[in-house]
This record gives structure tokens, C-alpha cells and sequence, in this order.
């Protein structure tokens, strides 16, 4: 499946940067999700906990959403959702 490689890549890309550097701007408008997505989602989000120093989401919706919210308890990490793009990168520069 598609998105689970592509979550796979973004894992390592992540995972190459300094601790706490990196700012990550996710865009899922149109994504389906599935159990096997979830779960690599929910390790991505514990495995880059480490790097992350900020993380936006655009165009959350409905079960996305759920799990979202679901990630920001469980992790204890703000997932901050928008509808508009140019929101989410103004929230992420703020970080930096």
C-alpha cells in the first residue's frame, strides 16, 4: 500500500535530523484510512516523538480527526489540525 511505504520514508527522513529540529506538515485531503494505516501512523507519530519540534495537520476529517485527537492524549504531543494550509505553516514558524 502506498501511504504505508511513504509513512515508512518519512519515518527515515525524520529519524536523520538532530533531536527536536524538525517541523512536519502533514496534508490529508483525500487520504483513506485503514487499521494497517493507523498503526503505522500511531508508530511513526511514537518513534519521531524524539525530533519533533513542531506538527501541523490539514485537511482532517471525520475518522482522521479521531485518530488524531486519539495520538494527542496517548503521546501527549499537540497534533494541531487546520483546514487551510497557509494556517498550519504559520503555526509551524512559530515553533522555530
Amino acid at each position: 500500500m502506498e501511504v504505508v511505504s511513504t509513512i515508512a520514508s518519512g519515518a527515515r527522513l525524520m529519524r536523520s535530523h538532530p533531536k527536536k529540529s524538525v517541523l512536519s506538515l502533514t496534508f490529508t485531503n483525500g487520504a483513506k484510512s485503514n487499521g494497517q494505516v493507523i498503526k503505522g501512523m500511531k508508530e511513526l507519530a511514537k518513534g519521531n516523538e524524539p525530533y519533533m519540534l513542531g506538527a501541523a495537520l490539514v485537511g482532517v476529517k471525520g475518522l482522521q480527526k479521531i485518530v488524531a485527537d486519539a495520538a494527542s492524549l496517548f503521546f501527549n504531543r499537540e497534533f494541531a489540525a487546520f483546514d487551510d494550509m497557509d494556517e498550519a505553516k504559520e503555526c509551524l514558524l512559530s515553533h522555530g
